[in-house]
């Protein structure tokens, strides 16, 4: 397909046609790509949706919207940070326990006030509204990965507990959700 058509252009008199060929390869490859991560990502929304009912789908797509966009940024697994997050909320953005962990990634604010006020001061909104959970989150494991020098270690950081349950549990379900994101 792609030498005939190329073949066409150069006889048509397209100086340019091998471009034109590869531009339109190209578009053609990023729209095959973006409808396999609409089809995953329609996957993995619709697992949640079965597991957690109370959890309104327009959420559900905003999680896993900024849970692409700060796995990218922090070069973390999205199975990891999903993973994480079915664990620590079950996909509730205004759920908050005693010890005062709060939202989707169960954020502990007084122990993480600095990082926690300078993000929101500079991205506005507040510690549940989703993307600055995610990100704050997502921001806090890459550090406490990177200190400790695995994710195995990060986990058991971010938790602030050594409790196998806990990071088997994550590691549990980052292997469900990666096999709901690959294709």
């Amino acid at each position: 397909m792609k030498k005939l058509l190329l073949s066409l252009l150069l006889m048509s008199g397209f100086a340019n046609a091998e471009i034109i060929v590869f531009d339109l390869v190209d578009v053609q490859i990023e729209r095959t790509t973006k409808r396999v991560k609409q089809s995953a990502n329609e996957k993995v929304k619709n697992h949640i949706l079965s597991l957690y009912d109370k959890v309104p789908s327009k959420d559900v797509d905003e999680i896993i919207d900024n849970v692409m966009i700060f796995s990218k940024k922090y070069d973390l697994e999205p199975g990891l940070l999903l993973g994480l997050i079915e664990s620590e909320s079950g996909f509730q953005k205004g759920i908050s326990n005693g010890y005062g962990a709060k939202g989707v990634m169960q954020v502990v604010q007084r122990i993480h006030h600095k990082r926690v006020s300078e993000h929101l001061k500079k991205n506005g909104g507040n510690i549940y509204a989703l993307n600055n959970n995610i990100e704050i989150g997502s921001k806090l494991l890459r550090d406490m990965i990177d200190i400790k020098g695995s994710v195995l270690g990060g986990l058991k950081m971010y938790k602030g507990s050594n409790s196998p349950k806990y990071y088997q549990k994550v590691f549990r379900l980052k292997s469900k959700y990666d096999n709901l994101l690959s294709i």
